[in-house]
């Protein structure tokens, strides 16, 4: 399996379309082809496509598509300050130019549009599925104040339109609440965690373990002291396990259940 952000991928030509007849243009992405390439490989790998749902990203060709959206990035308004009015941008999710959405059910349907034509455009060009991600405001001090119930009705309405184009889709996080996993597996096909071993929360996602589902686990290396040992942890759980470095980097990455390289 193969999981790689969807705007890398889109070949020369790719478009976003809505349905008041706005067309924006997506440029190549430095990737652009190798879906193909991989789908003619055999065994046939399955190619997954990373897509911010829950997320703002101000470097996106459709940015201006969200209500908040700003020329100037710095003109937004960041914690502490409050989100502007009608705005469903809110405050920064840690990484540059990404900011947290505003998905509580009043607000969602500002900006909807935009993310299901990010689907849209994953099922033309031929993503085997969707890995959503920044689905989970609550306790990451998003600039809005997200019911529970409306976090797990958005992750279950992404789950729906992902399925409605023929995409497989993961559930992205969103296990750091006791029980929210369970609530969310029968709408999943898989899930993919981050850093479960670092805060104890691993067991959360048996669930979907007991349903036959893939888990694909991962935690960094730098937050979890021992690979081994983390691996240890995910396989106690059932979880398909991968040590990483520190994101953005990709400098080490340990598959579970995989011997490490011996050194010299």
């Amino acid at each position: 399996m193969y999981d790689i952000d969807l705007f890398d991928l889109a070949p020369e030509g790719s478009e976003l379309r809505y349905d008041d007849g706005t067309v924006i243009d997506v440029p190549a992405g430095p990737l652009a082809g190798r879906i193909d390439e991989l789908h003619a490989r055999r065994p046939r790998p399955v190619v997954i496509c990373y897509v911010d749902t829950g997320a703002y990203e101000h470097y996106r060709p459709d940015a201006a598509r969200f209500p908040g959206h700003e020329e100037r990035r710095g003109a937004i308004p960041n914690r502490p300050h409050a989100p502007a009015a009608g705005s469903v941008v809110g405050w920064d999710t840690g990484w540059e130019g990404e900011r947290w959405l505003d998905i509580r059910k009043g607000s969602r349907g500002a900006f909807a549009e935009a993310v299901w034509a990010r689907f849209d455009l994953a099922e033309r060009m031929g993503c085997d599925g969707v890995e959503p991600d920044q689905n989970n405001p609550r306790g990451n001090d998003p600039g809005f104040r997200v019911p529970l119930a409306d976090q797990l009705s958005w992750y279950r309405e992404v789950a729906r339109q992902a399925h409605a184009r023929g995409l497989s889709v993961g559930m992205k996080n969103g296990h750091n609440e006791p029980g929210t996993a369970a609530r969310l597996v029968d709408s999943f096909d898989w899930a993919l965690p981050e850093e479960c071993v670092e805060f104890d929360e691993c067991g959360e996602l048996e669930p979907f373990v007991a349903a036959g589902k893939a888990v694909f686990a991962v935690d960094y290396r730098g937050s979890v002291g021992s690979p081994a040992a983390a691996c240890r942890t995910q396989a106690r759980h059932g979880l398909d396990g991968l040590i990483k470095g520190e994101p953005p980097t990709g400098s080490y990455r340990r598959a579970c259940g995989q011997k490490p390289p011996r050194t010299r």
